[in-house]
């Protein structure tokens, strides 16, 4: 009975005490992708290896967060008239300790080194995969992107398709 008492009494101590200050809900975020030459999806002007830097925020709630990324990709070399893309996107992402799995929204402007030619990829779609290791006020994320332009496509998934990522939160 003392055992009891004493469990009850604890928890009923625990539960009067302050709670710590609530998970983090925002992050800025920066990162690096290097992106493949996609198969199936042809109008994305992207060579193997090119690399694109993002920059953007996280807003978390439960265990999904939001992400609104801009993507910068210089010097590329998928199609000799695209200079550079700049890519908005926006992911909804799931969480479960260090997972993290969703799907992103995005559109690229492709800016031409020909006048006249740029303009819009149209919205397309990516999954993305991934870890993500918090480091006190910081994370470190790796993950998994495939871009894909119609849902019907997906039965011609290939793993040479994939991109790959790196990034770096700040939490506040």
């Amino acid at each position: 009975m003392k055992k009891i008492l004493l469990f009850l009494g604890t928890g009923l101590l625990l539960l009067a005490c302050p709670r710590a200050p609530a998970q983090d809900r925002n992050a800025v975020t920066g990162g690096v992708r290097w992106h493949a030459a996609h198969s199936v999806f042809a109008g994305l002007p992207f060579g193997k290896g090119d690399l694109s830097y993002a920059l953007g925020y996280e807003y978390h709630e439960g265990l999904a967060l939001w992400q609104i990324l801009a993507d910068y990709a210089p010097d590329l070399t998928g199609t000799n008239n695209a200079n550079y893309v700049i890519t908005p996107q926006l992911n909804l992402l799931f969480e479960d300790k260090i997972w993290r799995a969703g799907l992103g929204v995005l559109d690229g402007h492709i800016a031409s080194k020909v006048a006249d030619e740029s303009g819009w990829t149209g919205i397309y779609w990516q999954f993305i995969v991934g870890i993500n290791v918090p480091i006190h006020k910081f994370s470190l994320g790796v993950s998994a992107f495939y871009p894909f332009e119609r849902w019907g496509d997906l039965d011609r998934f290939d793993f040479r398709d994939l991109d790959y990522g790196v990034s770096l939160s700040y939490h506040f």
